[in-house]
């Protein structure tokens, strides 16, 4: 039986951009940084520091503020325009030791001023708590931002119901609400279909309660592929599965008989499904009952189609069946 590799992964270096016109400063910094196992990238201007930085992305600058051209507190303007460069500390060193030059350093987003000439133990303390800070501050927002993503899944999760994938009968009743609230300051057209799948129980009793799983997602599928077709007013069209086999539908900005047409398009799209794959001698039919307002309240509207919605199932079934809100 072999033994899983327990090797650590390899940490790589963190990688220093030192900008500095004078060679002997760059040789100096070099080696005392090399010495410590950093990864060093000098370059004597900000031209070449712009350059180099579109191919690397340091984990830590050095920047020298007295330089002929552009000098520091020019260049760490063009870095901060940089994407790939935000949130890297940077670092000003300056034989000035002039306040004014210290306070615009920072006031200009620098972590920390370095005074020339340089001392090694200094420059190392220095650097290696400005990049521990960064790490920590990475690590901060990458956990922040899995918190984000585990409470958008909760949130998702509590919104959703599991089979389907539609929104469940919580989330219908408060975006509804809302929605109702913003129709009724228009004086908008609004339909409610409630829509129940006929003789589920005899379904689940026939085929088994996994096939009746499978008939329940299908027809979701149906109610969301025609409720989200065609014409840009059905962009808000709210969908749910409010409970068993029943669905409700709030059809903002449509009429009595638009609602009505679409139904039916549901209705035949449910009836002429083809359930071959799964049991050929099945057969799946939906009964939808359709309400128009006014008024604008949400109890009224999902009363009255409810009751359209048992007018259809009385007279048959796999039929549509409306009345406007009185």
């Amino acid at each position: 039986m072999g033994l899983m590799n327990s090797t650590p992964a390899k940490i790589l270096p963190a990688k220093i951009l030192i900008v500095d016109d004078q060679p002997a400063n760059l040789t100096l910094l070099g080696n005392v940084l090399n010495a410590a196992g950093y990864r060093v990238f000098p370059v004597s201007s900000g031209i070449q520091a712009l350059k180099l930085l579109e191919r690397h992305v340091p984990d830590l600058m050095l920047l020298d503020i007295r330089m002929p051209g552009m000098d520091g507190f020019e260049l760490l303007g063009q870095i901060q325009n940089l994407p790939q460069c935000a949130g890297i500390p940077i670092l000003f060193i300056s034989a000035d030791d002039a306040l004014d030059s210290k306070v615009r350093a920072f006031e200009l987003g620098a972590v920390d001023y370095l005074n020339k000439p340089f001392q090694a133990r200094e420059v190392l303390a220095r650097v290696g708590t400005h990049l521990r800070l960064h790490s920590l501050q990475k690590q901060l927002e990458q956990q922040i931002l899995a918190l984000e993503q585990a409470n958008q899944t909760i949130h998702e999760l509590s919104i959703r119901d599991e089979l389907t994938q539609l929104h469940n009968r919580r989330y219908f009743n408060s975006q509804a609400l809302e929605l109702l609230k913003s129709l009724e300051q228009e004086n908008a057209k609004v339909a409610v279909v409630m829509a129940d799948i006929d003789r589920f129980k005899s379904i689940n009793d026939t085929f088994s309660h996994p096939i009746g799983d499978v008939v329940l997602q299908q027809v979701a599928q149906i109610l969301a592929s025609y409720s989200q077709k065609a014409d840009h007013s059905r962009e808000n069209n709210l969908l749910a599965r409010f409970g068993g086999e029943e669905f409700a539908l709030l059809l903002p900005h449509t009429s009595l008989e638009g609602a009505v047409q679409l139904c039916e398009n549901i209705r035949q799209g449910v009836e002429q499904f083809s359930w071959d794959e799964i049991r050929p001698e099945l057969r799946v039919t939906i009964s939808l009952g359709v309400a128009s307002n006014p008024p604008y309240t949400l109890s009224s509207l999902l009363s009255w189609a409810d009751e359209c919605l048992y007018q259809a199932k009385n007279r048959g079934r796999n039929r549509v069946y409306a009345q406007r809100v009185l």
